[in-house]
C-alpha cells in the first residue's frame, strides 16, 4: 500500500494521522460520552497557507438536512483542494446525525450494530477512502467504546468522496 501513496513517509504521516484522530475522539468518549463533529486535515506542510486554513473544521450542523449535508460537504471538498490537504478523517457522533442516517438500511446496507451508541470515523484521501463505527457501551457507570468495526463504505458513507480520486500507477 505503501507504494500506492507516493513513499514510505507519506504513507508513515497518514496512517500516524488517521491513528492520533481515533485515538483522540476515542478519549473525548470516554471522558466525556462525546465527541465533536469535525473534519480533520492533514495539511501539506510546504504548500497549505496555514494562516487561511487550519488542521479541524467544525462541522455542527452539517447532519441536521439533506441541504445542510450538501453545503456542508461543498464546503469540505473545496476546503479539502484549497488547502492541499493529503488526507482527511471525518469524526461524528451517530446520535446529531438527522441525514444520513446510513444504519437504516436493508440488504448490503443493513446495519449490524443494533441500537448502540457510539460515533463514526471516515478516512479520505485521493487513493483511499474507509469508514469505521465505534461503538459504545455504559458499564459500571463508565462509557467504554468498543474496537473499531470497519464498514462497507459504499453503504455507510456519512460524508461523499472529498478528494478526487487518483488511481495508482501500476
Amino acid at each position: 500500500m505503501s507504494k500506492m501513496l507516493g513513499s514510505e513517509e507519506r504513507f508513515k504521516e497518514m496512517f500516524s494521522f488517521l491513528v492520533e484522530t481515533m485515538e483522540i475522539a476515542v478519549k473525548s468518549w470516554h471522558g466525556a460520552s462525546k465527541v465533536d463533529p469535525r473534519v480533520y486535515f492533514l495539511l501539506d506542510k510546504q504548500k497549505t497557507q496555514t494562516d487561511k486554513y487550519g488542521p479541524v473544521v467544525n462541522i455542527d450542523k452539517a447532519f441536521e438536512s439533506p441541504h445542510s449535508h450538501g453545503n456542508c460537504f461543498s464546503f469540505l471538498r473545496q476546503y479539502a483542494e484549497d488547502s492541499f490537504s493529503m488526507a482527511a478523517c471525518l469524526v461524528v457522533p451517530k446520535n446529531i446525525i438527522s441525514y444520513p442516517q446510513v444504519w437504516k438500511g436493508q440488504g448490503s446496507r443493513k446495519w449490524k450494530h443494533g441500537q448502540h451508541d457510539g460515533f463514526f470515523v471516515q478516512y479520505e484521501s485521493p487513493l483511499m477512502r474507509k469508514i469505521w463505527f465505534i461503538a459504545s457501551s455504559n458499564e459500571k457507570g463508565q462509557t467504554l467504546c468498543r474496537d473499531p468495526e470497519i464498514l462497507d463504505i459504499s453503504a455507510h458513507e456519512v460524508l461523499p468522496r472529498l478528494f478526487k480520486e487518483k488511481l495508482p500507477n501500476p
